[in-house]
């Protein structure tokens, strides 16, 4: 949906979107102060874009894996 320009996107909560992402509320306002979510104001309440979120997910380093995964070697009593 548009209005004057602006895409209309979903929001989330704060608390919500701290769960999504799987930080706590210090580090969520930590993304916002630096830029890498997008707070807007709805009323009295802070929201996050969702579509930020989702473009900061996808700014992270993905995983490498190596072929020879394994399980980590349990240490021994005395190692």
């Amino acid at each position: 949906m548009k209005s004057q320009g602006v895409t209309m996107s979903a929001v989330l909560p704060i608390k919500e979107a701290s769960k999504n992402i799987g930080v706590g509320h210090t580090k969520m306002y930590e993304l916002i102060r630096e830029g890498k979510l997008d707070a807007r104001k709805q009323g009295s309440r802070t929201v996050i874009t969702v579509e930020s979120i989702g473009l900061h997910i996808a700014s992270l380093p993905r995983l490498q894996l190596s072929a020879n995964l394994s399980r980590p070697q349990r240490r021994k009593n005395g190692a």
